[in-house]
């Protein structure tokens, strides 16, 4: 099995170039205004910024959002959501331990979960 794990940040008021400058590694950097080329803002103004990090580890993930929760929320991110993509052959089984599952809620994270052969 191959997991994805993303976290993306978003929000009216988001600066991703803010968590920039405090070395988190960010992708898919959306400013507020950008024209947008896919999704449902397709040939639009992006209505919020938005910008995503990753990982194949998601404590390892939970614990860079942790410790990073403070400038991330000063940068304006209203809205966290992780979202695991699962490739998997034959069966898909994961686990999130309750360890992870409270951390998820204390900072107050949705999550989403894809799972799909290949």
């Amino acid at each position: 099995m191959e997991i994805i794990i993303t976290c993306s940040f978003s929000g009216n008021n988001f600066n991703p170039k803010t968590l920039l400058s405090k070395g988190l590694n960010l992708k898919n950097i959306i400013e507020k205004g950008t024209i947008l080329s896919k999704g449902r803002y397709k040939n639009k103004k992006s209505p919020y910024s938005h910008a995503e990090i990753s990982s194949n580890d998601l404590s390892a993930l939970l614990r860079l959002i942790d410790e990073n929760i403070i400038e991330i929320r000063d940068a304006g991110a209203e809205e966290l959501i992780i979202h695991a993509d699962l490739k998997y052959q034959g069966q898909c089984n994961w686990e999130i331990s309750k360890v992870q599952l409270k951390k998820i809620a204390e900072l107050d994270i949705a999550l989403t979960i894809s799972c799909f052969e290949y």
